[in-house]
């Protein structure tokens, strides 16, 4: 998948699912941050999806004369584990109100596929409680592209410590998310309502 889709050579930063409302502003930091760092030909930020922003999204690329940033569209469901792999950090954006009040399940998706997060959420926010207490990677306010461009910097610099937090991220949702482990929890309390 990261050959097909040239990703194999970049020091790729991705996002990927719809792209929303929730999420366009802190997109849009990214895409500046992305200009911050147009001078490391290495970095490519990579938006992978649809959604009722995206023409929005891309017209801001356009505007920042952006060439570190790639749009593709959704891929196929059964790629996705691939897909994800192929990044060396994934974004999950919240707008500065948003993230105050949700969690989207993509971080765990994305916890799973042991790879660093950049959170891009208020720092009180769960997101960025997620991240630290589980050591899975920063959290930078949404609204600060300065802020954004110096996490992935410090990423780009420290492999060995992407690899140690995808590793952390990863062990997490096994630990606590598995499949099983849901599912019978589920099965206990509800039979646990029932007698």
């Amino acid at each position: 998948v990261s050959r097909r889709l040239g990703l194999d050579r970049k020091f790729v930063v991705m996002y990927s699912g719809t792209v929303s409302i929730s999420s366009s502003l802190a997109l849009e930091r990214a895409l500046e941050a992305a200009r911050l760092l147009a001078a490391d030909e290495d970095i490519l930020f990579v938006i992978v999806g649809e959604g009722l922003k995206k023409d929005a999204l891309k017209a801001r690329a356009e505007s920042l004369g952006l060439r570190n940033a790639a749009f593709l569209p959704f891929q196929r469901y059964a790629d996705l584990p691939a897909l994800l792999a192929s990044a060396d950090v994934l974004l999950v954006p919240l707008d500065m109100d948003k993230s105050r009040l949700s969690v989207p399940s993509k971080l765990y998706t994305f916890m799973a596929a042991g790879r660093p997060i950049l959170g891009l959420a208020a720092p009180e926010s769960e997101v960025a409680e997620v991240l630290r207490a589980t050591d899975s990677g920063p959290a930078v306010p949404p609204d600060d592209a300065a802020a954004v461009a110096a996490a992935v910097r410090g990423l780009k610099r420290s492999p060995e410590r992407r690899r140690e937090q995808g590793a952390n991220a990863r062990d997490h949702v096994v630990r606590h998310f598995a499949k099983d482990d849901v599912l019978r929890a589920y099965e206990e309390l509800l039979t646990s309502m029932v007698s």
